[in-house]
């Protein structure tokens, strides 16, 4: 199983989006960890942007004060 661990301190821009998703269909991964998404609610269309597809499932936990969110793909 290939999981990809990345520390984005905020998935805001389109630029990080597109970084993740090249390497999440380089290098097949099968699990996508990130850290310190800054976000208090993650839509599905950026789930599918950035695995790069409709298939997939993911769980999310909101960034609460200081400490940053995880998404898990």
């Amino acid at each position: 199983m290939k999981i990809l661990p990345y520390n984005i301190r905020g998935v805001g821009s389109s630029i990080k989006w597109k970084a993740i998703q090249k390497l999440v269909v380089k290098e097949e991964v099968q699990l996508l960890c990130i850290q310190e998404t800054k976000k208090q609610d993650v839509p599905k269309e950026l789930c599918y942007s950035l695995w790069g597809s409709h298939d997939v499932q993911w769980s999310f936990i909101p960034s609460e004060g200081a400490s940053g969110g995880i998404l898990c793909l």
